[in-house]
Formats: C-alpha cells, sequence, structure tokens
C-alpha cells in the first residue's frame, strides 16, 4: 500500500523480491531451481556443520606456541611486504580467522539449529522443555491485559492520526507503529509500537484501539515466551546480525566475505601443502 494515500501499488519491485527469494532459496537449500531439494539441502546443512568443526579445529592451529607480542601480532594484523603468495595467504588466513572467530561462530551454529533437529531439541533441552510439535498450536508470544470496554451504540470513526496519538503516547523513543488494518465495521484497531530495531519482543508493545477515539481497550507490554523460545528467537535473529541492528548486520555480512577469503587461502595453503608432501613421497 502507498504509505501516504492507501492505494493499492502493483508490481512493486516484483523483480527485486523474486531475487531475493531466489537467493534465500539457495542459501537455505541449495535450491538453484527456487525449490527445495532434500538431497541439496541435506549437503547445505553437512557444509554448514564441517564448517563448524573446521572453526573449532582452526583454534588449535591458530594457537600461538608462545604468547609473546611479536607472534601474536603477526597473528593478529596484516603484514606488508611479503614476497610470495604461500606467505600472504598464510598471514591473510590466520588474522582473517582470529577477527570473524566470534561472528563466524554465532552465524554458523546457529545455522546449525535450524538445520538439525536434534540441535534445535538441545536449545529447548537447556532450558527444561519440551520442543513445540510442527502443526501444534503456537506458543502465545504475549498475554493481553484488558484496559476498557469497547464502546456499543453506532459507529463513530476518528482518523488514523488520532489512534496512532494514542498508540505512541507514553511510548518514548519509538521507531515505528504497525497497524492492522480492520474491517469496515469493527470497533477496534490493532497496533504494535516498536521501540526496538523490529526483532527485539521486549521493545514491542501491541495495544488494541477503539475506532471512535476513547483509547485503548487491551494492551500487552511483556513478552511471556517461554525461556525457551525467546532463546530461540533471538538465535533467529542472532544468525543474520539483526538483533544487533545495522551494527550486528553489517559484522555479519563482513564476516560473510572474510568466510569467503578463508576459505580461498585455506584451499590454497592446503594445495600447495599437498603437492609438498607428495613431492617429499617421491624424493
Amino acid at each position: 500500500l502507498d504509505p501516504y494515500t492507501g492505494l493499492t501499488l502493483e508490481n512493486t519491485a516484483h523483480d527485486m523480491e523474486a531475487f531475493f527469494s531466489r537467493v534465500e532459496a539457495i542459501h537455505r537449500w541449495l535450491a538453484f531451481s527456487g525449490k527445495r531439494n532434500e538431497t541439496a539441502a541435506a549437503l547445505n546443512d553437512l557444509a554448514n556443520l564441517v564448517f563448524g568443526g573446521l572453526l573449532l579445529t582452526g583454534i588449535v592451529l591458530w594457537w600461538p606456541k608462545a604468547w609473546r607480542w611479536p607472534i601474536v601480532r603477526a597473528q593478529l594484523f596484516f603484514r606488508r611486504g611479503l614476497t610470495n603468495a604461500k606467505a600472504r595467504h598464510y598471514n591473510w588466513h590466520h588474522v582473517l580467522a582470529a577477527w570473524t572467530l566470534l561472528p563466524l561462530a554465532a552465524i554458523v551454529f546457529s545455522g546449525i539449529v535450524f538445520s538439525y533437529g536434534w540441535a534445535n531439541n538441545f536449545v529447548y533441552a537447556a532450558f527444561g522443555e519440551a520442543p513445540p510439535q510442527r502443526g501444534g498450536p503456537p506458543a502465545p508470544a504475549a498475554v493481553a491485559e484488558a484496559v476498557a470496554e469497547l464502546p456499543t451504540g453506532s459507529l463513530q470513526i476518528v482518523s488514523y492520526d488520532v489512534l496512532l496519538a494514542q498508540a505512541v503516547e507514553g511510548a518514548k523513543g519509538w521507531h515505528r507503529v504497525s497497524i492492522t488494518l480492520p474491517e469496515p465495521g469493527a470497533r477496534s484497531v490493532s497496533m504494535t509500537v516498536d521501540r526496538g530495531n523490529g526483532v527485539q519482543a521486549g521493545k514491542q508493545r501491541a495495544l488494541r484501539l477503539a475506532r471512535d477515539g476513547s483509547g485503548p481497550v487491551a494492551t500487552t507490554v511483556t513478552a511471556t515466551g517461554s525461556p525457551a523460545s525467546k532463546a530461540r528467537r533471538f538465535i533467529r535473529f542472532l544468525h543474520t546480525g539483526e538483533i544487533f541492528g545495522l551494527l550486528g548486520q553489517t559484522i555479519a555480512a563482513l564476516a560473510s566475505v572474510g568466510a569467503a577469503v578463508l576459505v580461498y587461502t585455506g584451499l590454497s595453503l592446503g594445495i600447495r601443502r599437498l603437492i609438498r608432501m607428495r613431492k617429499t613421497a617421491h624424493a
């Protein structure tokens, strides 16, 4: 909808939405056709699991033999004047591994929770809860508290400007308000006031306001999901960095670029080592 006129906008950003939908399918399931393939999805999940193993074993390989500053500095900062590709790749690999370890660990291990049922079950078991069954009723995200009765009699409708002002009253630092458009004869309208970055449930306040302008008739101030469901939601947005806003997303993006360089330099160093071992064996 046009945010100013309320008119329906046809075919808005259709090509862009299709592009990102395809990218998401490839990222989640290795589905280049756009449709999920179980074999490809399993390979994608396994690759992420293996990458997690590489992160853990990489810590052992990165660990300095002696914690002296000249040695540690060489593994934390890029060096100039390296004369050959092997030395450069070795330096790049160690430096990027050090600076991307934590964000990559967050991305990879949160992804494992999405990929494997046993990992998802572990999250719930850590809080002493059973995971929800697929197809079962969703857990309530919050409890609505009654504030007032809906007015009766003839329906008098005030403008959304009036209702918006009532919704944000007392919500200091709010960023956005989502409105669920009501049916023509409905006596109330639902709004959600967000003081966070859009994914922080604890900073969202949902209200139901009377359309005659008499004020809220129900409000939800506190999210009441179980500890495990809150942790699961945190993991969901930790994976993309969204839980920390623009800064988190930027770090996640940079870490992803770093991961690509780590794979390239790791392959380069590994192939060189195999060639050297083969030459030694034939010598």
